[in-house]
């Protein structure tokens, strides 16, 4: 742990006011970690898709405009673009925003721009991927009927959304949960199945078999990404608890050479830990942050664990290649960022007698805090008084700058911070 709750209580004080980002010591002009006061209203946005919204996904268009997505109904989705300056984009879809058929669980931009969602079906058996313009108009160019939209059948009911990635080539890396045949109604079980599309939105048969590699060792993906050599890298639940790691080669087989046949369970504190969000850093290691347990209590201590390329936990990392994370209240990782030697995760905190925030937290590239980051490594960020925000993604801008989104009032969030750079 960083911090005991008895030294973190030193460390901070508590303001209440909307909005502010509570940091107590060290200079706060220009503070990376900070709330960039020249986005949206003191470095804060809420965008309102319909009356009820929850941010679960987003990306960074090349004009440094942000594209936020996620559900709107237990069968409806939308996206919403912010303009770099932090204003709803009048221009992007509808005034604004863009309805999408489905629940959105994952985005990803294209270097053209173009927007590329994913996200389940209602009956939770089915994934829908589907491309939209630059400006949030459908794309109809995309998929084999040309209406903007393939939906494919992964199998039995999973309630596990889609975890997507693009690959160097334009290709289309999904992976989502599935149940397992002859377990649903007595002891129910499900595994991962990993499926990729071309570029217009076909099946790539030369990925795995027909298209898509199961690993069984895992029960519900978090998250997918693509490393500079192509492999595909997907992080879960492991089937016996745990946080699951597989990687695949670019020709969608097991690679033998990460892991233990191209598998790597790590049970860490507790029997609930779980990863969330994962990326590379500039030498090709993983980086992973997600929930731990503290105390017998889920979600109170969150983690950074980092790996090697061949799959090991790193042990020049933290304590034996993890380094938990604590906030007064609780902490609870969801993504994660490198920028060079600083590694940034955002995670969900809950103070004693505030209602969940936003929470972001530096590190050095060896795992201990970092002391010219926020307050002594770490800051926290409230969209309101009566407002439980629940981060979901976090993402670096080509400035440097951190964009973190997620929901807050029931609507779309966005807070920008000032980077490595900003």
């Amino acid at each position: 742990m960083i911090v005991s709750a008895g030294s973190a209580r030193q460390l901070w004080a508590v303001v209440a006011m909307v909005g502010m980002t509570v940091l107590v010591a060290g200079p706060v002009s220009a503070a990376p970690g900070m709330l960039d006061p020249t986005f949206g209203e003191n470095g804060r946005v809420i965008v309102a898709p319909g009356t009820h919204a929850e941010g679960a996904a987003a990306g960074i268009q090349s004009d440094g405009g942000i594209v936020v997505a996620g559900r709107t109904t237990a069968s409806r989705g939308a996206i919403a673009r912010v303009t770099s300056a932090g204003v709803t984009d009048p221009a992007f879809g509808h005034s604004g925003d863009t309805g999408v058929p489905f629940q959105v669980s994952s985005l990803a931009i294209l270097p053209d721009d173009r927007i590329v969602v994913a996200g389940p079906d209602f009956g939770f058996e089915k994934v829908n991927v589907a491309l939209y313009s630059r400006d949030g108009r459908l794309d109809r160019t995309f998929g084999r009927d040309r209406r903007g939209r393939v939906t494919i059948r992964v199998g039995r009911k999973s309630g596990a959304g889609p975890a997507m990635a693009i690959d160097s080539l334009g290709r289309i890396v999904v992976a989502a949960g599935r149940g397992v045949r002859g377990t649903r109604y007595r002891n129910p079980r499900t595994e991962v199945v990993v499926l990729r599309l071309l570029a217009d939105g076909t099946i790539d048969r030369s990925f795995g078999q027909r298209g898509r590699l199961t690993v069984r060792a895992m029960e519900v993906p978090t998250e997918v990404a693509v490393d500079a050599s192509g492999r595909v890298v997907v992080l879960g639940v492991d089937r016996v608890g745990g946080v699951g790691l597989s990687r695949l080669t670019s020709k969608g087989r097991l690679d033998r050479s990460f892991g233990q046949g191209g598998y790597r369970r790590t049970p860490l504190v507790g029997g609930c830990s779980v990863g969330y969000g994962m990326a590379f850093d500039r030498n090709g290691r993983l980086v992973v942050t997600g929930e731990a347990s503290a105390s017998g209590q889920c979600g109170r201590t969150g983690f950074v664990a980092r790996y090697t390329v061949r799959g090991s936990l790193d042990r020049r990392f933290g304590r034996n290649g993890v380094r938990l994370v604590s906030f007064p209240g609780g902490f609870s990782g969801r993504s994660i960022v490198v920028q060079g030697d600083r590694i940034v995760a955002l995670g969900e905190i809950a103070s004693a007698g505030l209602r969940p925030a936003f929470g972001i937290v530096g590190l050095t590239n060896v795992g201990t805090l970092d002391g010219l980051f926020g307050s002594g490594g770490r800051a926290r960020t409230s969209f309101g008084q009566r407002s439980a925000d629940s981060p979901a993604q976090l993402l670096a801008d080509s400035s440097g700058r951190l964009i973190a989104t997620g929901t807050a009032e029931m609507r779309f969030a966005v807070a920008r911070y000032r980077g490595s750079s900003g």
